[in-house]
């Protein structure tokens, strides 16, 4: 399951060092807005690699769809044989 931006703007700001220069429940100044930016793009990187992850099953990719047939090689010569002995039976 990919982690969310929120959830990174949270880690983030929990990795600042302690003290008043570093405020933790500021969202108005630039470093605020500087690590949700950040965040928003550990998120988007995030959820790449979660697609990457399914795309290495057959049974959920969607974008490697004709690599996993031609490296399977299908539709193969049996196949196509097969789809028109029965296209010519009905």
């Amino acid at each position: 399951m990919a982690v969310s931006a929120s959830e990174y703007t949270r880690q983030l700001k929990a990795l600042l060092p302690r003290g008043p220069a570093w405020p933790r429940d500021d969202t108005t100044s630039m470093l605020a807005f500087m690590i949700e930016v950040w965040a928003l793009e550990f998120a988007r990187v995030d959820a790449r690699a979660q697609a990457l992850i399914n795309e290495a099953d057959p049974r959920f990719c969607s974008e490697t769809f004709n690599e996993w047939l031609t490296q399977w090689g299908i539709p193969d010569q049996c196949l196509s044989a097969w789809g028109s002995v029965l296209s010519d039976g009905l």
